[in-house]
């Protein structure tokens, strides 16, 4: 009773006019149980009640009256089959509508052996499917000319069409996976620069048969080894080159097409061409905007292109807008990731005991990183170098020390730097030269990755604060 109730409550007026018209042929005994089952059913519905008043007479047992439902409802499926329309807006669902009653009456053809016209409806079906690409259609269709006119030369030629349309289907898994391999590597993953997301996401991909005939993914690949190898340079050439090539080719796959625009956007902050990267990021938004997962990607690549600009007024423009991305709400490690780059704003608006507090609050705590968490400590260090603690400086020094402790060689740099920071505290005599000389011997030897959770470059911002008390953040 619920579904019939269900369907039929779905009916316009003007359809349930013309149901009644329908099943209104007359009966014997002048009674047509079916039309008085739809009319009170009708009336049940509207009413917001599942029960109906129809009886059936009184002699109608369960049995009888579990048949009639079950009569009415075939009656139903046939009559909404037979007037099933579509907006005209809507051609390809119009058309896939129509093949499926077509395949419906080649059935009742060939069972009829009426096989000259069967033929005809199948090739009908055949080319409106290649034309408009229903797959499914295509392959039902492809199928039953195989089976019943197997001889047909024009069968063995049709076949030839459908493995352009697996090679597409191909291409498109491959895509897709792709994708969700760089999206998922890039939200679930706190990676210590571009360099480990590179190695991770490559290590992931099965081999190279998953972009076998697949020019956009081969060469994305490629750009991958290229950041991984640290030519940005090179990877920036190649998708410059692309780009031509992906809004002709792929101007209708929004995902892969924006995938391109963010690698495009890495590799001019890589380079140091960030006005670039903004112009790209903003073009990458702008097709990727309704898919959360990029939108996620976007923000924090807008959020670094505008660190990098010291752009204070646009950093909380972002950090607004990414507190309404559902996704962001709800994932744990996503909401602790925008809780550490908000401290960077904090930084840059000079905030710096609201950084200290920053970095010692929950969300920062649950990001179970250690990479990540030095870093932040480190950015704390900066905070109270800017205050002028020594005493408090010295203390936070030492007790980062410890939870570095064992693994100083992976941590060079901010070991580096810690120290530097001790040196030119505790002897502010020192000259400017040899703190220059130290940094840049840091420089060359641990190099500052623009893609790190470092997301800004430590040792700019300390030899800054050497020379001047304040960093400019600048990249």
């Amino acid at each position: 009773m619920k579904s019939l109730l269900s369907i039929i409550e779905k009916l316009s007026q003007q359809e349930i006019g013309a149901f009644r018209q329908f099943i209104s042929q007359p009966k014997r005994g002048g009674t047509n149980k079916k039309l008085e089952l739809f009319n009170s059913l009708v009336k049940g519905n509207r009413h917001h009640s599942n029960q109906t008043p129809f009886e059936g007479g009184k002699k109608t047992s369960r049995q009888s009256l579990s048949q009639l439902k079950k009569r009415l409802k075939e009656d139903l499926y046939s009559f909404l089959i037979s007037q099933h329309q579509v907006k005209k807006n809507d051609e390809k669902l119009f058309l896939e509508m129509d093949c499926h009653k077509k395949l419906y009456c080649f059935k009742i053809l060939i069972d009829k052996g009426i096989q000259a016209p069967a033929q005809h409806i199948l090739d009908e079906i055949l080319a409106i499917a290649t034309k408009y690409r229903i797959q499914s259609i295509y392959l039902e269709a492809l199928s039953l000319k195989n089976i019943y006119f197997p001889l047909r030369v024009d069968s063995l030629e049709t076949q030839i069409q459908v493995n352009s349309q697996i090679d597409d289907l191909k291409q498109k898994i491959s895509r897709d996976f792709y994708i969700n391999r760089y999206l998922s590597q890039s939200l679930m993953n706190l990676h210590e620069d571009d360099k480990c997301f590179r190695k991770i996401l490559m290590d992931d991909l099965p081999g190279e048969e998953i972009v076998r005939n697949e020019s956009t993914l081969t060469s994305l690949r490629q750009i991958n080894g290229l950041f991984y190898q640290g030519d940005f340079h090179a990877a920036y050439a190649r998708l410059k080159d692309m780009v031509e090539d992906t809004e002709q080719t792929l101007s209708k796959e929004a995902k892969m097409q924006g995938l391109v625009y963010i690698e495009l956007v890495k590799s001019c902050i890589c380079i140091g061409s960030i006005q670039e990267a903004k112009m790209w990021v903003g073009k990458a938004e702008r097709i990727l905007r309704e898919y959360e997962c990029f939108l996620c990607v976007i923000m924090e690549l807008k959020f670094i292109i505008c660190l990098r600009l010291s752009d204070v007024k646009d950093l909380q423009i972002i950090i607004r807008e990414t507190r309404q991305i559902k996704k962001l709400g709800e994932d744990d490690s996503l909401t602790a990731r925008w809780s550490f780059y908000s401290v960077f704003l904090h930084y840059q608006k000079r905030e710096f005991k609201q950084v200290i507090k920053s970095v010692n609050s929950h969300p920062i705590a649950i990001l179970k990183n250690k990479s990540w968490i030095i870093v932040i400590k480190m950015l704390e260090l900066l905070s109270i170098y800017q205050l002028n603690d020594v005493d408090w400086l010295y203390y936070k020094v030492e007790s980062l020390r410890k939870i570095i402790n064992g693994m100083v060689g992976k941590y060079q740099r901010f070991n580096q730097i810690m120290n530097l920071m001790k040196c030119s505290l505790l002897r502010p005599s020192s000259s400017q030269v040899d703190i220059g000389d130290k940094i840049e011997r840091i420089e060359e030897q641990f190099p500052w990755h623009p893609l790190s959770n470092e997301l800004i470059n430590f040792c700019t911002c300390l030899h800054q604060l050497t020379k001047t008390g304040r960093c400019r953040l600048s990249g």
